[in-house]
């Protein structure tokens, strides 16, 4: 093997497995900042919903998701993506977001009747919101780290 055709090797496989790396960290960082904003999620569907039953599902899960998206996206864009403020990755994170708010509400108001008869209130609208949050978030994070956040 040639000694320039071992080193355009070598860099390459460098270069993967930085972008791998880059790949993993981020994926981390991500689960992380939704955690932070499930909770903040979560509490407030749930104080809404059950706590305080001022509102129903729809709206209690909808208020809810609105204050986890918007810390979602203030941690993503500052830790996660290191990206700077830009009215078109905004644009397109709240899209993405809009869309998959459609995806984990139809599935949350879908599970949770199957689990009311079965279990409690509360279990069912946690399970029932960890189902329809782990869907949405698997398609944010693929939409924003290869379509929105992506570098070069």
């Amino acid at each position: 093997m040639s000694s320039s055709f071992s080193a355009a090797l070598g860099a390459f496989t460098d270069s993967r497995r930085r972008h791998s790396s880059s790949l993993r960290a981020q994926a981390v960082k991500f689960t992380v900042a939704g955690g932070v904003a499930a909770v903040v999620d979560l509490t407030v569907t749930w104080v809404l919903q059950i706590g305080l039953d001022v509102l129903g599902d729809f709206w209690a899960r909808t208020v809810g998701w609105v204050l986890g998206t918007v810390l979602a996206y203030v941690i993503n864009r500052r830790w996660t993506f290191r990206a700077g403020f830009s009215k078109r990755r905004f644009g397109a994170t709240m899209t993405t977001y809009l869309l998959t708010y459609g995806v984990n509400i139809v599935l949350y108001r879908e599970i949770l009747p199957l689990l009311e008869s079965s279990v409690s209130a509360t279990t069912a609208l946690v399970l029932a919101f960890i189902v329809s949050q782990a869907v949405a978030t698997a398609i944010n994070f693929l939409v924003q780290r290869f379509l929105i956040f992506r570098r070069g």
